[in-house]
């Protein structure tokens, strides 16, 4: 920022412009950021030539400014992330009508009940992700605060196969879970967790 100001100075001065303006952060005495609009102008007084260079404090406006620039990013992190979370299931009820119709061409019932048993659970999971995605917008946000705490992995795992079963089963994929130990735990939020898992 100190080179901008310089090279606009120079400028200023070398008459190739009459006036400019920067906003740059310069550093109190406190070793605090100060952000400052700068304003510089030069004029003739008499048969002088002379500057004036005023500072207004922008520090508020700054500040504000950076805070809606990360609510923006974050929005946008949150956007993409349940486009991603959202596609698995979705295509999933897509794969399940593709198999009522064809369970009904067959008059087969038993597997019409199999397709209406996997509607159901997807229809479950898309509710849970769902919720898990409004939790984790919310914390993103700041608005929900990140609450860690002893998680056993293999429910979340569970948790994970069943979000992904319909999916699996739609593509005659076979998955097994086999935690090496009942009992392994993790620290952790648990909708951050389940946002890292959905993503792997």
């Amino acid at each position: 920022h100190r080179d901008d100001w310089r090279f606009w100075q120079e400028r200023l001065w070398a008459h190739e412009l009459p006036s400019f303006t920067l906003e740059t952060c310069l550093v109190r005495a406190d070793g605090s950021p100060l952000w400052c609009q700068v304003t510089s102008i030069r004029f003739r007084g008499g048969d002088e030539e002379l500057g004036h260079t005023q500072l207004e404090d922008i520090s508020e406006r700054k500040t504000m400014e950076l805070s809606l620039k990360r609510l923006y990013d974050a929005q946008e992190t949150i956007l993409h992330l349940v486009a991603h979370d959202l596609r698995g299931p979705v295509a999933s009820f897509a794969g399940v009508s593709h198999l009522i119709e064809l369970h009904l061409q067959q008059k087969d019932g038993a597997g019409l009940q199999q397709v209406t048993d996997l509607v159901r659970q997807t229809a479950h999971n898309l509710s849970e992700l769902l919720h898990n995605l409004l939790g984790w917008t919310l914390s993103q946000t700041g608005e929900l605060a990140y609450a860690p705490g002893h998680l056993l992995v293999a429910p979340l795992l569970a948790d994970l196969k069943h979000l992904y079963a319909a999916s699996a089963h739609n593509r005659r994929i076979r998955f097994e879970l086999t935690p090496t130990r009942a009992d392994l735990h993790v620290w952790a939020d648990a909708q951050m967790v389940r946002t890292i898992l959905r993503n792997l």
